[in-house]
């Protein structure tokens, strides 16, 4: 009896105990209709209208594709709006029988469809077709783990009467948020940047529309713009959105070479912040009339990729763009797309671009200045290595026949610099003491005054038939089939025997393009696998290979990345950037921003380096830099060696004393502490606190000098 109401009363107990801790199931909308599980998500479906929800089973948060109006966010808004809070997709599409550059837009709950759906193995396939535009639209939902995969499979697009699909865009209102959330969007701008969610806003009249791996358009002029306005592209096909203790990651992994990532943030046209992957299919180009007018039409032509878009999920503590970055490190290295050059124990080692020879423009005849002559170049690697510096990644910048940006010339290297002969000896000593020496080149400009190539027949065309140029019809670009020809043919085979470490090809990590060649013409992904063909070639032949621009398709064939921004575009609605690019790659692939040389405040540069990870970096000559006043390369203002010496030899010492232990570690997290401080942790739990501030500063216990920092290791000791 007394144990009976001993069991009573531990009952009675337990049910007056508080219950916050247990996380209760949540009560799944009415409609919805469980219809696959993994070991971490179940996906609910919702056939009027098709909608979908992930419930995370960790903790029953739960992700809709469908936006609910709690707040009153959707008042005063279209139809074309209102239906697509509630659609699976976007839809934009074109007259195909008419020259038009009218695209019209439409959604998956708007246009009046015919829906059928699949059983798939972990999740469904439903098919709409749009009767009144002829067109057929397949999305195939399934779950695996910790992700949800959404794919259209090209063979699944129908195009029965007038119309064309222009693109799709995938669950345009998936995880949308409202200001009153605690939260932000990621974003692959530069380095990648932040959004946080906030009532206090003004009206946006831009959104943030990131093509992947760079601009949809062959213009050489947009280009230029891009880059001297300082605007950065989207080097990896990722997106995120954090939602208090819940995220996910969008990883764009087929067909990214023609898609888009869209944010927009509360504020653009709507008060809800919404982030998505937008699938391209065909594009607009410009067309000559019969007066030789240019004017914008759609292609008629269809893109035939696959595309899909995977999402995985992220609780807790690693719900933020630190987990983020992880999740999508892990990916690439399960896919094998990205390439681990740093082993443990390595140094840090220093970046040293050397500019050996440029052209002067002068009225009559150019005057090739040599900036630095290949036997100086070994005195000043010499005077490196008797200061301790041992390890140095040197690269070698207009060593060709015509010198820096003389593109398409290359071979021989010009004689004022010392030929081949004294390539040879600089290659000899860099190999005899174990210094790596990259050759810098350019495969995919060209340009009319240096000859070399032909208009006619080796350069990229625009859908019109005409050739991609510049305003001054005087830069080109070349066709990728045309240029590795003439890589591998003229080029590679000269170089044998030379005893150099790799190539460092300009651009190819940069610049993708599709090219209407009459013999070879080329998508953009077909592009991006011509470039990994001399990436590939280079490793093959010299062992190794590095590359300027670090879009995600190089990664698994790199063994060094040159220019990864710091910074994002800057745009209104941005908040800040964060390392996103460099946690994923950090301790995989060295990689360097701007030489440090160049820099206003180098102290400032330095803090940056070292919060990012970035190795040292410094572009230097022989001669001082006056001589490069009236050249096309006066932007390098400060490089005279012995100015910098020190300076350099200096940061390589301080980086492998303090840093050393985490050259070879992944960045684990990432976060702002204060306005001034911020903190990277590294796998092996050393945290690194970086403080821009003009003041000493305390955080975690520490005190961070002003301008300055400290490293702590994983026992907490300060180094």
């Amino acid at each position: 009896m007394r144990r009976i109401l001993a069991l009573f009363i531990i009952c009675a107990l337990a049910l007056l105990l508080p219950t916050r801790n247990i996380k209760a199931e949540p009560d799944i909308p009415d409609g919805y209709r469980k219809i696959a599980e993994s070991s971490e998500l179940l996906l609910y479906y919702n056939d009027k209208p098709p909608s979908i929800i992930v419930e995370d089973k960790r903790n029953h948060f739960m992700w809709s594709s469908a936006f609910t109006d709690e707040g009153n966010e959707m008042k005063d808004t279209s139809d074309l709006w209102l239906t697509s809070f509630r659609a699976l997709f976007n839809l934009s599409y074109t007259n195909v029988k008419e020259d038009t550059d009218q695209i019209m837009l439409t959604n998956s709950v708007m246009e009046e469809a015919n829906i059928t759906t699949k059983d798939l193995e972990k999740g469904i396939s439903i098919i709409y077709n749009f009767s009144k535009l002829g067109i057929t639209v397949q999305l195939d939902i399934s779950l695996d783990g910790d992700s949800l995969a959404v794919r259209v499979p090209i063979e699944s697009i129908e195009e029965n009467k007038n119309f064309g699909v222009v693109s799709i865009e995938i669950l345009p209102f998936f995880g949308a948020a409202t200001d009153r959330e605690d939260g932000y969007a990621f974003y692959p701008d530069g380095s990648g940047a932040l959004t946080y969610f906030k009532s206090d806003h003004p009206e946006y009249t831009e959104n943030y529309r990131g093509y992947v791996y760079g601009l949809d358009t062959v213009d050489l002029d947009a280009y230029k713009a891009m880059e001297s306005d300082g605007r950065e592209q989207a080097m990896m096909p990722v997106f995120g959105m954090k939602r208090g203790g819940n995220a996910f990651i969008g990883v764009i992994n087929e067909g990214e070479y023609d898609s888009i990532i869209n944010f927009s943030p509360s504020g653009y046209r709507i008060n809800i912040n919404r982030i998505s992957a937008e699938f391209v299919y065909r594009r607009l180009y410009r067309a000559t009339r019969a007066n030789t007018v240019l004017v914008d039409r759609v292609e008629k032509g269809m893109l035939h990729l696959d595309h899909a878009v995977r999402y995985t999920f992220l609780a807790g503590r690693n719900a933020d763009y630190s987990g983020m970055a992880n999740a999508y490190r892990q990916y690439l290295l399960g896919k094998g797309n990205i390439k681990k050059v740093i082993e443990n124990g390595d140094k840090i080692p220093l970046g040293l671009d050397l500019l050996t020879g440029i052209k002067e423009d002068r009225l009559l005849f150019d005057k090739f200045i040599p900036m630095t002559t290949f036997d100086q170049a070994k005195q000043i690697i010499e005077e490196f290595y008797n200061r301790g510096v041992n390890d140095i990644q040197v690269n070698l910048m207009g060593w060709t026949k015509e010198g820096f940006k003389t593109y398409p010339v290359h071979l021989p290297p010009n004689n004022a610099l010392g030929g081949w002969n004294g390539l040879k000896r600089l290659a000899d000593y860099t190999s005899k003491n174990s210094i790596v020496l990259f050759l810098q080149d350019n495969f995919v400009d060209a340009l009319s005054e240096n000859g070399g190539f032909s208009i006619q027949n080796d350069v990229a065309r625009q859908r019109n038939g005409l050739v991609v140029t510049n305003a001054f019809n005087n830069a080109f670009l070349f066709n990728p089939v045309k240029t590795w020809e003439l890589f591998i043919n003229n080029f590679l085979p000269n170089l044998n025997g030379y005893g150099i470490n790799g190539l460092n090809f300009e651009k190819l990590g940069l610049m993708i393009y599709f090219d209407y060649h009459r013999e070879y013409p080329l998508t953009r992904g077909q592009t991006a696998d011509y470039w990994n063909k001399f990436i590939s070639e280079s490793s093959k032949q010299f062992g190794s290979a590095a590359v300027h621009g670090g879009n995600a398709y190089i990664l698994k064939q790199t063994d060094r990345i040159f220019d990864i921004p710091a910074n994002d575009s800057g745009y209104f609605f941005s908040d800040t950037a964060v390392p996103f690019y460099q946690m994923v790659v950090h301790g995989l692939i060295p990689y360097s921003s701007s030489p440090g040389n160049l820099f206003y405040d180098p102290q400032r540069q330095k803090l940056k380096w070292i919060e990012y990870g970035y190795m040292p970096y410094y572009q230097l000559t022989y001669q001082d830099s006056k001589l490069l006043k009236y050249t096309d390369y006066n932007q390098l203002f400060t490089s005279y060696y012995g100015d910098w010496i020190e300076t350099a030899a200096s940061a390589y010492k301080e980086f492998n004393d303090k840093l050393g232990t985490t050259w070879s570690m992944f960045i684990t997290d990432h976060e702002k502490i204060t306005e001034d401080i911020y903190k990277t942790t590294y796998q092996n739990g050393t945290a690194v606190y970086v403080n821009y501030g003009g003041q000493s500063a305390q955080a975690d216990g520490h005190t961070i000098e002003a301008l300055s920092y400290i490293v702590v290791d994983e026992r907490g000791n300060v180094k």
